[in-house]
């Protein structure tokens, strides 16, 4: 590992350890994007350019953790923590496409 790399190059490359992937940019985005993700639901109309922007900049942030967990998956010493790890972005990854094909249902609507 190259430390003069900056740390979201480190992430992409499956550099940094699969904690740190898993919990910093998995958990403490979905804790801070999944509360707005229902405030924007509940109080925005839907769709409309903020909530249109929310959720492309959180799809994009959740692929970006998909690459860097599924990347670091080898960076653990119990290979059930990468299975783990990776399970629980593919259902982080199923509800994204459900928000998705929610809103592209309602606009054929």
């Amino acid at each position: 590992m190259e430390a003069g790399r900056p740390i979201l190059v480190r992430y992409w490359r499956g550099e940094e350890p699969l904690w740190s992937a898993y919990w910093l940019l998995g958990a403490v985005g979905a804790v801070v994007a999944l509360p707005l993700l229902v405030l924007i639901e509940l109080f925005l109309p839907w769709p409309d350019e903020r909530s249109l922007t929310f959720l492309v900049a959180y799809t994009a942030h959740a692929a970006f953790t998909a690459v860097a967990v599924s990347r670091s998956v080898n960076n653990v010493s119990w290979r059930i923590w990468g299975l783990l790890a990776v399970g629980s972005i593919a259902l982080v990854g199923a509800g994204i496409l459900a928000v998705w094909l929610a809103l592209l249902a309602k606009l054929l609507a």
